[in-house]
């Protein structure tokens, strides 16, 4: 199992490669959108890999947490 450092450490490096290609702002929209385009990428990754782990569907879904971030990053992230 990985550890939640290790976990955030990947989403921190995503997060800087995700700023190096776009540094504009994104709407609200625009990150729900990307981040369902993700999910389907991740699902689709995944249902077409079958050798654990699936590496493929791992990276997108470290993409998809680093878009969240982001949209929380940009607009707020409310406290629960």
């Amino acid at each position: 199992m990985t550890k939640r450092q290790e976990v955030y450490s990947a989403i921190d490096g995503e997060r800087a490669h995700q700023d190096g290609l776009n540094p504009k702002v994104l709407s609200i929209g625009e990150e729900i959108a990307l981040a369902l385009r993700y999910t389907n990428k991740a699902l689709e990754s995944w249902s077409d890999d079958f050798n654990p782990p699936e590496q493929e569907a791992l990276a997108t879904l470290r993409k998809l947490a680093a878009i969240c971030v982001r949209c929380m990053e940009h607009h707020g992230a409310p406290k629960r």
